[in-house]
């Protein structure tokens, strides 16, 4: 489920929540904004859809990059043991567009949040 723009203006102001749904829920191709097109020619393989849409997302937010945040299992033959992506905001409880790679979806919360969830929950552990 992709975040709604009325989800994303909580943090967010509403051209802002407007341009991040439109690359989430693929209305906009992230190639369109030229850091990122840049970005994907520099690369020796086409990026995954998701590491587009993130690495747009990194643009409109202008976040520090993408991060990754590893835990204690296997994910899957792609992500190995990359729980969550999420664009780096430089502090640990600034919203941000996190990518939840076991369960294959957007979401806004900061990273030491989801964490901190994941944790409690004991869905992952992390050291």
């Amino acid at each position: 489920m992709t975040p709604t723009v009325k989800t994303l203006e909580r943090y967010w102001d509403h051209d802002t929540a407007v341009q991040l749904r439109s690359i989430l829920d693929g209305t906009t191709d992230p190639l369109t904004l030229a850091p990122v097109e840049r970005w994907a020619a520099q690369l020796y393989s086409a990026p995954r859809d998701v590491d587009q849409m993130l690495e747009a997302c990194n643009v409109i937010l202008d976040t520090c990059g993408i991060e990754a945040i590893f835990c204690d299992r296997h994910i899957d033959s792609y992500h190995l043991d990359i729980a969550a992506l999420y664009c780096n905001t430089g502090d640990t409880y600034d919203p941000t567009v996190l990518y939840d790679t076991a369960r294959d979806r957007f979401v806004v919360t900061s990273y030491g949040d989801w964490v901190e969830t994941a944790e409690r929950t004991r869905r992952y552990q992390f050291s």
